[in-house]
């Protein structure tokens, strides 16, 4: 569902999900990640579109990116980031 791209205007260690649409090149729009490490960038993946990420809020077979577009947003403008704490700020 997701490529890891190399964007240089993405900060360094922030970790980016966001809507592409691949103009002219054929493959379908979809959602890209953008990490610092693999893990980070399965585990946003993992959470905007797995039908198990929200289970217990959303029911049975419905991921957060397919209630958001059931409750009428549009998922082209979804766009969502975190930056990694400085070393002496994590826990």
């Amino acid at each position: 569902m997701s490529d890891r791209v190399k964007d240089r205007r993405v900060k360094p260690g922030r970790l980016l999900l966001r809507w592409l649409e691949h103009p002219g090149d054929g493959d379908d729009p979809d959602f890209v990640v953008t990490y610092p490490r693999r893990c980070d960038g399965a585990l946003i993946i993992h959470a905007f579109t797995s039908e198990h990420g929200g289970r217990d809020v959303l029911g049975e077979g419905r991921s957060f990116v397919d209630e958001l577009t059931r409750r009428g947003y549009d998922l082209k403008t979804l766009r969502f980031s975190i930056d990694r704490a400085a070393p002496n700020e994590s826990q």
